[in-house]
């Protein structure tokens, strides 16, 4: 099988290693334009998807093309319909990152229901100032919006705590999650990006949140108005938000463009940011490595696993 890593993706020296020992394998270590992303997978049966967008343009040009891997749970990037249409399956990591993004998430529900931005910053003025009181856990309602693996992870978590744990996932009824969305203190956010979830957190389903609410979210951005989000929080009426991704958010390493609203919100005294990280451990990567060499295993077997679309 003629496979192709198009695009930077950061895997150990071992997974490259077994990858490319399972066919006729071509390995870039770059994020290219279109032009030169056609030109690596014109002859490909089996390609990654990391950083590159997979549009319909990109899939007409690789007419041998069987599978795409996307090595994370998210394939947002990937015109996964219009693959299916071409009889082209679109695999995704599901299980990888789940460890990873539980830790941030419960990181974070910590982090702003103690203040602990407002008390830092306020040492590090040279300010001994203890008046940041915060709230205990125990007794407070955790809605969890989506329940896949690192949704899970945080529920077992959070009732270890005391909390009492609410979850939607992609069967729940939208009465249902608009009863979690206003019965809960703390929301989190664990689904993937589509278009039945885009902006699925809007200003009317803000304005149903208890006043006082703590939010979270580590799915991605699109999932969230943005603006609604930066209305409340402003307002109060949301107490404090932790934020890993945003709308419009870079992909670019070290980027110094950095879209205004996220730098408004980092600003923000009652709020987390982090740039799209939560993924981001030493564990996370090996495992990323197992998952994108078992996806590929099966295709070449015949029998894909992780299949999307």
């Amino acid at each position: 099988m003629n496979i192709v890593i198009p695009d930077q993706i950061s895997l150990k020296p071992k997974h490259f290693e077994i990858i490319k020992s399972l066919g006729n394998v071509k390995i870039y270590d770059d994020i290219p334009n279109e032009a030169e992303l056609i030109k690596r997978i014109k002859d490909a049966e089996l390609i990654t998807a990391n950083w590159v967008e997979i549009t319909p343009k990109i899939i007409d040009n690789a007419p041998r093309l069987k599978f795409i891997v996307a090595p994370a749970v998210g394939y947002e990037w990937i015109a996964s319909e219009y693959a299916a249409k071409k009889g082209i399956k679109v695999l995704n990591c599901p299980t990888h990152n789940a460890a990873a993004v539980a830790n941030l998430t419960i990181a974070f529900i910590l982090a702003i229901t103690r203040r602990l931005k407002e008390a830092n910053r306020s040492v590090e003025e040279g300010k001994w100032i203890r008046r940041f009181k915060g709230v205990e856990l125990e007794g407070k309602t955790l809605g969890l919006i989506g329940y896949g693996n690192s949704g899970k992870i945080v529920g077992e978590v959070a009732k270890l705590l005391g909390m009492k744990v609410k979850y939607a996932n992609t069967k729940t009824p939208k009465e249902e999650v608009d009863e979690i969305i206003k019965t809960s203190d703390i929301i989190s956010l664990h689904t993937p990006l589509t278009k039945d979830t885009k902006h699925l957190i809007d200003e009317h389903r803000i304005k149903m949140m208890k006043k006082g609410v703590y939010f979270i979210n580590v799915s991605r951005g699109g999932v969230v108005d943005q603006k609604a989000l930066i209305k409340a929080l402003k307002s109060g009426h949301i107490a404090g938000a932790a934020l890993d991704v945003f709308e419009n958010e870079s992909i670019k390493e070290l980027d110094s463009g950095i879209d205004k609203e996220i730098i408004e919100l980092a600003k923000m005294s009652n709020v987390i940011t982090t740039p799209h990280m939560a993924y981001n451990t030493n564990e996370m990567f090996e495992r990323m490595g197992e998952e994108i060499i078992l996806n590929i295993k099966s295709c070449i077997n015949g029998k894909p696993i992780n299949v999307v679309n």
